[in-house]
């Protein structure tokens, strides 16, 4: 999602919370499930225009962190819904 809106020229004005985050540790990561909240932030086009429409506010993800080399990675990140 975010290499989408980075080859669109978008940008996010304002700022993003996570008001609640787990992780569970499986196999050689962890999965870390994360409620983001976008609700006082927006996108905008190039020309710093709102983006419509609008993405949700408040969207759950589950992300897999491995560790590669010495480095963690996120090598898996889905929407769950919202949160």
């Amino acid at each position: 999602m975010l290499t989408t809106v980075r080859q669109r020229g978008q940008v996010q004005v304002g700022a993003t919370k996570i008001p609640s985050q787990s992780a569970l540790a499986k196999g050689d990561g962890w999965v870390v499930t994360s409620c983001v909240d976008r609700s006082d932030a927006i996108l905008t086009d190039k020309a710093g225009q709102p983006v419509t429409p609008a993405p949700q506010p408040r969207l759950s993800h589950e992300s897999t962190v491995q560790l590669v080399g010495a480095n963690l990675q996120i090598t898996k990140d889905e929407v769950l819904g919202s949160c």
